[in-house]
């Protein structure tokens, strides 16, 4: 079901929260979203501000940043560390 709020169209797609170019968050639960085609497209794409808002509402500022970190770190990512941080 897509999960931009008040919506309950069934047809879904995953979008990334930070682009998949950004290897160390690429493949992250935390980093995707099931949207369905008008909110991936008019909502996520459309109004990145708003979406940003939505998903600070859903998974919670510091999951947010934490996510946002390592999107755009470019060390080599402790895949151990991250699960743990993403866990507490």
């Amino acid at each position: 079901m897509c999960q931009w709020p008040g919506c309950c169209r069934t047809n879904v797609s995953a979008h990334h929260l930070f682009s998949r170019r950004n290897l160390s968050t690429r493949h992250l639960i935390l980093n995707g979203i099931l949207l369905c085609f008008g909110h991936h497209i008019w909502g996520a794409h459309g109004e990145p501000e708003a979406f940003r808002d939505i998903i600070i509402n859903k998974i919670g500022e510091e999951q947010y940043l934490l996510l946002k970190q390592l999107a755009y770190q470019s060390a080599k990512l402790d895949l151990e560390l991250v699960l743990r941080e993403l866990n507490e």
